[in-house]
């Protein structure tokens, strides 16, 4: 883990403070310094298990750099926060790394 990606991480993770200020400019920058232009999401399969106790299992499809784009920006948007929980290097370009992810609702009356 280089210490530009770290920094890179805690700027794009301090982005999301639940306030929806930045710029839509701004939050572009961010995620671009973030994620590499030939960047591909590859979500882990879904296993399910049934009523009836068979197992459903179903391929997650890959996501593009741009549809991750548009998944982050709906977060942000959202006004999502996010804390960083765990931050490790495991390996030589391998990054053990865990965020928690809480969108604040409206107290009711």
């Amino acid at each position: 883990m280089s210490h530009q990606f770290e920094l890179a991480l805690r700027q794009y993770i301090a982005v999301f403070d639940g306030k929806n200020e930045l710029p839509p400019a701004d939050f572009q920058a961010k995620f671009d310094a973030l994620y590499h232009p030939k960047f591909s999401f590859v979500p882990k399969d879904n296993t399910d298990r049934a009523e009836d106790g068979m197992i459903l299992a179903s391929k997650a499809t890959p996501l593009s750099r741009d549809e991750m784009f548009a998944k982050e920006k709906a977060k942000y948007a959202a006004g999502t926060s996010m804390t960083l929980v765990h931050l490790r290097k495991i390996g030589l370009d391998l990054t053990a790394l865990i965020s928690q992810l809480r969108k604040e609702t409206p107290q009711s009356a």
